[in-house]
């Protein structure tokens, strides 16, 4: 199983949104709409988030969901 979160390259702000570039695209993490999957539904690599991307994501999903 993986724990998976949705992007877009449709920029929101707010609280559920992170910001991210993937690729040399601006991107969205959209925290709001995290969930797991079966580790057979992931057909293909589509690429890797630098350290620092990373760390606002998980950041931002620990301050909305593990007060």
């Amino acid at each position: 199983l993986y724990f998976v979160i949705s992007t877009s390259t449709q920029i929101r702000a707010g609280t559920w949104y992170v910001q991210f570039r993937q690729k040399e695209r601006e991107m969205v993490a959209c925290l709001h709409q995290g969930r797991v999957i079966d580790y057979r539904r992931l057909s293909s690599k589509i690429g890797t988030l630098d350290n620092d991307d990373y760390g606002r994501i998980e950041s931002g999903f620990r301050s909305l969901y593990l007060k």
